[in-house]
């Protein structure tokens, strides 16, 4: 299972999985065990060691209930980590395009338990981390759905504020997430035209914030611009990007996937403000200080950067002989889904993304990245992506 722990969140399981007390590890151990499973049967196309890992993921949802069921367990580290690694299992395991329902249930079951455990989960470096984690899968979720994070969970989360490091990347993301979560549920919505210029104000607002986090990363997690004769042949256009490690490159790319998703509410906008001003639409005089062609304009040049950049990334997860994708390439999907969804980005570059979808498919055996190239191939939605390839 190490090749799925690096880079994910769980890069601490090694650490901590011999310290927990054996008797009390019957829940985490299971789901471990399911997760190392279910990653074998991929790397080795065999579905009987994958019907193994489903015998043991029934296991485990048993122990975790009963651990949950108790006073003394359902607070513990080892019972919250369970719970994580439940929703790890299903993104390893995963059989197809389907409600997200079934990790949403994980995730909302994650919330009442870091409410339970209240802030003396916040005293050591683990509890902080399972904490954010959870944080960053409540977030992750609501911004796949389109809904505003819970103000339950954005109360949980300003008591337990104090306690984390504000210098942290995760911890500095964490109200970008949120104001995200807010724009996109106000998208679900029929807006009326008076709103248009504070909602362009808000995006453009959350864009300079975002590209302020970027230069707030610590030094030790810049990225290196390899020069184009160095670069992997399969590089696009001969750009490629190293970084320090995988997870880095993940974060940033987390960071330009928000930017483009802000971007397009911009160019989205100033679309519809240019259409109504040729139609001439009365109401349009709310949105008479935009300067919708200059808003187009920049978003256009922003666009084709954060692509490119995205998809500088790519040799970061391929093997040593950069010629295939190795399995943390799981954490490029959901980019590169975005940038072949948005249609406004050059041809070229959607191509490529999608080539590389495919490829992660078959090189590092990554169901999901198949799943996500033939819903952008037929126009399907991907609201179904799971929460370990949303970040």
């Amino acid at each position: 299972m190490s090749a799925y722990i690096e880079g994910s969140p769980f890069d601490y399981l090694h650490e901590i999985y011999n310290a927990i007390v054996p008797n009390l590890q019957d829940a985490l151990s299971s789901t471990v065990l399911a997760a190392s499973l279910a990653s074998l049967s991929l790397h080795t196309g065999s579905t009987k060691i994958m019907i193994y890992a489903r015998s043991h993921y029934i296991k485990a949802l048993t122990q975790t209930n009963a651990a949950l069921a108790s006073p003394k367990t359902a607070t513990l580290d080892s019972s919250l980590v369970a719970v994580l690694m439940l929703g790890f299992y299903e993104a390893i395991a995963f059989t197809g395009r389907r409600s997200p329902a079934s990790w949403t249930t994980h995730t909302l079951g994650a919330v009442e338990l870091i409410r339970l455990r209240g802030t003396e989960q916040l005293k050591t470096t683990l509890g902080q981390r399972i904490f954010l984690q959870t944080c960053n899968n409540i977030r992750s979720s609501c911004i796949q759905q389109g809904v505003a994070v819970p103000e339950e969970f954005q109360q949980l989360y300003e008591q337990a504020r104090p306690f984390l490091n504000p210098n942290t990347p995760l911890v500095r993301l964490g109200p970008l997430a949120d104001k995200v979560a807010s724009i996109k549920g106000k998208l679900r919505r029929i807006l009326p035209v008076q709103s248009l210029p504070g909602l362009v104000q808000e995006a453009l607002q959350q864009q300079d914030i975002a590209r302020n986090l970027e230069s707030m990363l610590p030094d030790g997690w810049r990225y290196q611009v390899t020069p184009p004769h160095m670069a992997p042949p399969s590089a696009y256009q001969g750009l490629a990007h190293q970084y320090p490690a995988h997870r880095v490159a993940r974060h940033w790319n987390i960071l330009r996937i928000t930017q483009l998703f802000l971007n397009e509410v911009v160019w989205g906008v100033a679309e519809f403000v240019i259409t109504a001003r040729k139609q001439g639409m009365p109401e349009i005089s709310h949105c008479k200080d935009l300067d919708a062609e200059a808003l187009q304009a920049a978003a256009s040049i922003n666009r084709a950067q954060l692509a490119n950049d995205i998809l500088a990334s790519v040799p970061q997860f391929l093997d040593k002989k950069g010629e295939a994708f190795t399995p943390a390439a799981r954490f490029m999907i959901w980019p590169l889904t975005v940038v072949v969804e948005i249609v406004s980005i050059p041809e070229p570059a959607r191509q490529y993304a999608k080539k590389c979808l495919y490829e992660i498919a078959s090189q590092a055996r990554v169901p999901q990245a198949l799943q996500a190239a033939k819903a952008v191939d037929s126009g399907s939605s991907t609201n179904w992506m799971h929460l370990y390839q949303l970040g």
